[in-house]
C-alpha cells in the first residue's frame, strides 16, 4: 500500500506535461509564423504588381477603372485568392495623377493552422501590404548641355545679338517654333524665342533687331538653371565596332537615281563611309544599329525603318549642311524611323558622337526636309539646326544636344505625352 501512496515523481510528470504543451505551442507558433511570412511576401508582390499596372495603364489612358486594373493584376499573382471565402481586397489611392502616381493596398485573410487552438480570433489573420508606383517626373526632354550657348548669328539664325542654348528666330520668315509637349525645356544657357521683332525672350533678355519672330513653348516649363542632365551619358559604341575600313553600300543598280535601297545594319565591323542617298526614291532601314562616318547626306529620299533602328555617327562624321544643304538631312528628305525598344540603344533613334565640348559638331535638317522620329535624338556635343525654309522635325521622345536652334520657316515639335522611347522620362517604377 505504501507504493500506491508514494507521490514521489509526480512533479516530474507535471513538468514534462507542461513542457510538452509549451513545446507544442512554440512549434505551432513557428509553423504559423513561417506561413504568415510567406503570405506577407505574396501579398506584397501582389500590391507592387497592382501599383505598377495601374500607374502604367493610367499614364496612357486616364479613363481606366483603376480598381479593376489593380484587382486583376493582384489576382494574377501566385498565392492570391480570387474566389472563395478569403478573397483578396484592393484599395487604390491616387497620390499624384499628373505623374501617374498611385498607392495600392492589398489585403487577404489567411487561415492559420495552430494559433486558433489557443484563441479563436486567431483562426484567421488578415495580411496587408501596400505598393506605390509612378512615372517619374522629368525636368525636360528638350535639353541643351552647352554652358554658353551658340552665337545667334550663325546658321540658321542671322543678324541678332543674342546667344542661347535653345533658340527660335530668324529674319524674313514666318515664326519658327520649338514646341515641347508633355515635358519641359532645359538649357545650361539661355532659352530664346523672339517675338514680333521686340527681342522678347522666354527666359533671358536679348537685344534683337526688328524682323525677328519665333517662339519656344513647353507644357512642362522652361529652366536655365545650368543643371541639365544627360540621360544617355553611359552609352558606348558596339563591341564589334571598328574604325578602319568601310562597309559597302549595297546599291541594287550601281548607284543610279530613283532606286529602292534596303540598307542592312552593320554593328560589327566598319561603318558606312560618306553615305549619300544619291537621290534614291526610297531608303529602307532593315532595323538594328547603323554606323556611319565621314560625310552623310539624305536628299529627297523617303527614309523608313522596318524595325527598331539606331543611327550612330562616329567621331569625324559631317552632318552639317549649312545654308547650302549639302550634307545632313537635306532638301526634300522625308524620314520616318523608330528606335528599338530593347537592347543597349533602346529608345535612341539617332546618336551623333562626332563632336566634343571644345569642338561641337553641327547637324542640320534643311529646307523642305520633314521627319518623324519615334525615339531620342542624342547629340551631346552637336548643335542641332532645324530649318532653312520650311523644314519640320517631329520627335516623339527627347532631343539632347549641345544646342538646339530653329530658323527659316522651320519647326521642331517634341512630344513626350506618351513617354515614348528615347525620352528622358523613365518607365513606370515602384516608389521607394
Amino acid at each position: 500500500m505504501r507504493i500506491l501512496r508514494d507521490e514521489s515523481g509526480q512533479a516530474t510528470i507535471l513538468v514534462a506535461l507542461f513542457l510538452g504543451i509549451v513545446f507544442l505551442g512554440c512549434a505551432a507558433l513557428v509553423v504559423d509564423a513561417g506561413m504568415l511570412y510567406r503570405e506577407k511576401t505574396m501579398v506584397q508582390t501582389a500590391a507592387d504588381a497592382a501599383a505598377i499596372a495601374v500607374s502604367a495603364q493610367y499614364s496612357s489612358n486616364p479613363n481606366i477603372n483603376t480598381h479593376t486594373v489593380a484587382l486583376s493584376a493582384a489576382e494574377q499573382q501566385w498565392g492570391i485568392a480570387s474566389s472563395g471565402t478569403n478573397v483578396v481586397q484592393v484599395v487604390v489611392t491616387p497620390k499624384n495623377t499628373a505623374n501617374s502616381d498611385f498607392l495600392v493596398t492589398v489585403t487577404q485573410p489567411t487561415r492559420t493552422y495552430f494559433l486558433g487552438a489557443f484563441r479563436s480570433q486567431f483562426n484567421s489573420v488578415t495580411i496587408g501590404a501596400s505598393g506605390e508606383a509612378a512615372k517619374p517626373t522629368v525636368t525636360a526632354c528638350a535639353v541643351a548641355l552647352s554652358p554658353t550657348g551658340i552665337a545667334a548669328g550663325s546658321y540658321p539664325l542671322s543678324g541678332d545679338s543674342g546667344t542661347g542654348g535653345i533658340m527660335a528666330g530668324n529674319t524674313g520668315y514666318p515664326s519658327p517654333q520649338i514646341n515641347v509637349t508633355g515635358c519641359g525645356v532645359c538649357a545650361n544657357s539661355a532659352i530664346i524665342g523672339f517675338a514680333n521683332g521686340t527681342g522678347i525672350s522666354t527666359n533671358q533678355g536679348a537685344n534683337a533687331g526688328g524682323g525677328f519672330t519665333g517662339t519656344v513653348t513647353a507644357t512642362g516649363g522652361k529652366t536655365t538653371t545650368g543643371g541639365c542632365s544627360n540621360p544617355y551619358a553611359s552609352l558606348t559604341l558596339p563591341s564589334g565596332y571598328t574604325s578602319t575600313g568601310c562597309s559597302t553600300v549595297p546599291w541594287p543598280n550601281g548607284g543610279n537615281g530613283g532606286q529602292a535601297l534596303v540598307l542592312p545594319a552593320n554593328p560589327a565591323g566598319p561603318p558606312y563611309c560618306n553615305f549619300n542617298d544619291q537621290q534614291a526614291a526610297s531608303v529602307t532601314l532593315s532595323g538594328g544599329t547603323y554606323l556611319f562616318s565621314g560625310t552623310f547626306t539624305l536628299n529627297y529620299a523617303q527614309v523608313t525603318s522596318s524595325a527598331g533602328t539606331t543611327l550612330i555617327f562616329l567621331p569625324g562624321s559631317n552632318l552639317n549642311g549649312g545654308s547650302s544643304g549639302t550634307y545632313g538631312f537635306a532638301n526634300g528628305m522625308n524620314m520616318q524611323i523608330s528606335a528599338p525598344t530593347a537592347g543597349a540603344y533602346a529608345g535612341v533613334a539617332i546618336w551623333d558622337d562626332s563632336g566634343t565640348s571644345s569642338s561641337p559638331d553641327t547637324m542640320t535638317f534643311n529646307g523642305g526636309s520633314t521627319s518623324t522620329i519615334n525615339g531620342a535624338i542624342y547629340a551631346p556635343y552637336t548643335n542641332i539646326s532645324d530649318g532653312n525654309g520650311s523644314g519640320v522635325a517631329s520627335v516623339n521622345g527627347s532631343v539632347i544636344a549641345w544646342t538646339i536652334s530653329v530658323g527659316g520657316s522651320g519647326g521642331l515639335n517634341i512630344d513626350d505625352t506618351s513617354g515614348g522611347s528615347g525620352s528622358t522620362t523613365s518607365t513606370v517604377a515602384l516608389v521607394n
